[in-house]
């Protein structure tokens, strides 16, 4: 499943917040999903205010797959 930007943007908030909503209640009720991002999301996420320190932004991207810049993902 590719996450997009809107979606990582309130997971980030709940996260940050601890006050669990609907991104982490969606998580948790898909517990097998393969979460997977695009480059083009990661660059978007770089550029918000609360993940622009690198080491956040790369702790937050860890756990999800990452589709660099290929045709494929195109």
């Amino acid at each position: 499943m590719i996450l997009d930007s809107t979606f990582l943007v309130d997971m980030e908030g709940e996260a940050r917040n601890k006050k669990p909503g609907p991104a982490m209640d969606f998580l948790k009720s898909h517990p097998d999903a393969i979460l997977c991002v695009t480059f083009t999301i990661a660059g978007e996420m770089a550029a918000g205010e609360s993940l622009r320190d690198r080491r956040q932004w790369e702790e937050f991207l860890s756990p999800f797959r990452f589709f660099g810049n290929r045709a494929e993902v195109s």
